[in-house]
């Protein structure tokens, strides 16, 4: 369950953070995986220390500063399990098609303080940085077409598995 919660732009008060965590413990009791997205700029020391089972933040303005800011709770984030769905393809403004590679190495140089890079590549996806609804249908295309040459890239040349 990807609980979408856009008030978490700003540091979670005490209530809300103990609310939260009862909600992830009663989304996991249930069976379910639980997780949060985020567009924009999101409060993700306190949504980490929520221990979701996955975070998907909008890394599209830089991966770097969003691991500088986050290091050590994504590093224990990581360690414990989790996964990290890297908004990584903007949706509010132009995609530059065919730069999918200079965009995947700007993001593996940006990752290599969260360890070893085929763990932290093994427990990551990709994501368009926020929805795709109003969008065009050419701008979602090329949203969509992007993450797809990011993501193949990612397999093929990094973790060795099969283009698919």
């Amino acid at each position: 369950i990807a609980v979408d919660e856009p008030s978490w732009t700003t540091p979670l008060d005490p209530v809300d953070r103990d609310a939260a965590a009862r909600m992830v413990a009663e989304i996991r009791a249930a069976g379910a995986v639980v997780g949060f997205p985020c567009c924009g700029k999101g409060a993700w020391k306190d949504v980490l220390a929520l221990r979701p089972d996955f975070v998907n933040p909008d890394v599209s303005a830089g991966v770097k500063a969003f691991v500088a800011e986050c290091g050590a709770p994504l590093v224990a984030h990581v360690a414990a399990g989790g996964w990290i769905g890297w908004g990584i393809v903007p949706t509010d403004r132009a995609v530059p098609l065919g730069h999918s590679r200079a965009v995947l190495k700007e993001f593996l140089a940006a990752i290599g303080p969260l360890g070893e890079k085929k763990k932290v590549l093994s427990q990551s996806f990709f994501t368009p940085a926020c929805g795709l609804a109003s969008l065009s249908a050419q701008q979602a295309e090329d949203v969509l077409r992007a993450l797809f040459e990011i993501s193949r890239f990612c397999r093929c040349d990094h973790l060795g598995l099969p283009a698919t």
